[in-house]
């Protein structure tokens, strides 16, 4: 078990995906100057019940260890920071007794899935996900650099998951999968829903 600080958000970070974040509560504030000033991580989970500023918010138990790989400190001690998903955990309880929630996790294993099946999936998710977006970018939103295709099939899934437009709940269903494939074969769904809704 490991004991983590742990950043409840209305947002979903996945394992090897980049997320910018704005700090500016006092608690959060201090949470990130101490991952800082020790190089450490802190565990981000999608809020089940609350809100991400105020009192303490209910997490969902899957959340993703946060690595801070930039950080620009703002006037008046807020922060902006981009951090990387790393490993997935399990909150096992949560300790109210920092500013901050810190959570006793257990790492969830989860192996890069690079068989068969996995590459077989992966390929139709591919086809559609570049009709994805191709729509994304008739929209003006900034395309994905092309090398992220060729990802193993694990990290693909991470990727799409988080390009998704996707009810939070939705984009945390993602997260919580078993395996490569079990996410693969959402993502099918998923696609070929919003495609079919976008015509």
């Amino acid at each position: 078990m490991v004991l983590i600080p742990l950043f409840p958000l209305s947002t979903v970070l996945y394992p090897n995906t980049l997320l910018p974040l704005f700090i500016f509560e006092k608690r959060y504030r201090i949470m990130v100057e101490r991952c800082i000033s020790s190089n450490s991580s802190f565990g981000i989970a999608l809020i089940k019940r609350g809100m991400e500023v105020g009192g303490p918010a209910e997490p969902y138990s899957i959340g993703t260890e946060a690595r801070i790989v930039a950080k620009q400190r703002l006037r008046g001690g807020c922060y902006n920071v981009v951090v990387k998903g790393e490993k997935k955990f399990e909150i096992i309880w949560i300790d109210y007794s920092e500013p901050y929630l810190q959570a006793e996790i257990k790492w969830v294993d989860e192996k890069i899935e690079e068989g068969k099946e996995e590459k077989r999936l992966k390929s139709v998710v591919q086809s559609l996900f570049r009709k994805y977006l191709a729509l994304l970018e008739k929209l003006g939103v900034c395309p994905l650099n092309e090398g992220v295709h060729e990802l193993d099939p694990t990290n693909y899934s991470y990727v799409v998951a988080d390009v998704l437009q996707l009810d939070p709940r939705e984009k945390q269903r993602l997260l919580e999968a078993n395996s490569t494939s079990e996410r693969l074969k959402m993502e099918i769904e998923y696609l070929v829903t919003l495609l079919d809704e976008s015509i």
